[in-house]
């Protein structure tokens, strides 16, 4: 007798989002847009401000409400749709919403092995 009952369930709605913006004035070195800047955008820039970057510019402050304004649509009900994937830009437009599957190969990849049944990715 097995220990585990395995459960076929349906797909997960995927909702692709990229950020391309980064710092405005960096410590060290220009970075590029990179893992949580998104989230110390949305709380305010209070995490890594005097080890990544010293200064929060208007153009920070922008990415900032962009982000925090997408969340918002996101959590009253407004949803874009499976194939549609957003990106955050580091400049002018802001948000541009594309008709693209930009990981569809990797997808097919995961699906014929039957990897989709595990959280591999961050």
């Amino acid at each position: 007798k097995q220990w585990y009952q395995r459960r076929v369930r349906e797909p997960h709605r995927v909702y692709r989002l990229y950020t391309e913006h980064r710092p405005s004035e960096t410590i060290g070195h220009k970075l590029d847009s990179f893992h949580v800047w998104d989230t110390e955008a949305l709380f305010n820039f209070q995490n890594y401000r005097g080890i990544l970057y010293n200064y929060t510019a208007p153009h920070d402050i922008m990415f900032r409400d962009t982000i925090r304004g997408l969340i918002r649509e996101f959590v009253s009900g407004v949803r874009w749709g499976d194939e549609t994937v957003i990106y955050l830009r580091n400049d002018e437009p802001w948000i541009e919403r594309k008709m693209e599957l930009p990981q569809a190969e990797l997808c097919k990849f995961w699906y014929a092995n039957g990897f989709q049944n595990w959280g591999w990715q961050n």
